[in-house]
């Protein structure tokens, strides 16, 4: 009977160490303007590219505790060749929406609060990057906590919607980053 207590105690503890582990921030970034440290939560939805455009474009979910309030983050890499950029514009101001949806069909919808865009030349390409953020309630997180992102779609004013599929893998690792989010 003891032995039996402590052979539970001990599989107890150790999955509990084991997930305790798992349970690590994706991303950390520090402000050091402010002096804070923040920890994002998610990861890399999908990669997509088009050789006829001669686009790739990148796309992460996050999500974070921003002085205590919950927020989503959509980051988006757009990698154009130099002479795309120079004709199409690509431009995801304040009040794009971006969308995920689970695989029990539920649509998570956000407009953004923020967006940032960050332009660099790298050899021929020019890459924006844009951080949309918008922020998430408990209801939301707990969706997403719960059940696996499957698709996304961002929807810009004056560009063309970007959606894609996202496949198992990534899904089932953002849905663990939110339930580790949610849990601490």
């Amino acid at each position: 009977m003891k032995k039996t207590f402590l052979l539970m105690t001990l599989l107890v503890l150790s999955s509990t160490m084991v997930y305790g582990q798992k349970c690590k921030a994706a991303e950390k970034i520090k402000d050091d303007f402010a002096g804070k440290n923040y920890e994002l939560w998610g990861g890399k939805l999908n990669t997509a590219r088009d050789m006829l455009s001669g686009t790739s474009v990148t796309f992460d979910f996050y999500v974070a505790d921003i002085d205590g309030k919950n927020t989503a983050y959509m980051q988006i890499l757009y990698m154009q060749k130099e002479n795309d950029a120079s004709v199409n514009k690509v431009d995801l101001p304040k009040g794009t929406k971006f969308m995920v949806k689970t695989d029990n069909n539920e649509i998570i919808e956000f407009t953004a609060e923020k967006s940032q865009n960050v332009k660099r030349k790298l050899a021929q390409y020019t890459n924006n990057i844009f951080s949309l953020s918008a922020e998430i309630n408990n209801e939301q997180l707990e969706t997403l906590a719960n059940n696996t992102i499957i698709m996304y779609q961002v929807v810009p004013e004056e560009f063309e919607t970007l959606t894609g599929n996202v496949s198992k893998r990534p899904g089932k690792k953002i849905n663990e980053q939110v339930k580790c989010f949610v849990s601490k």
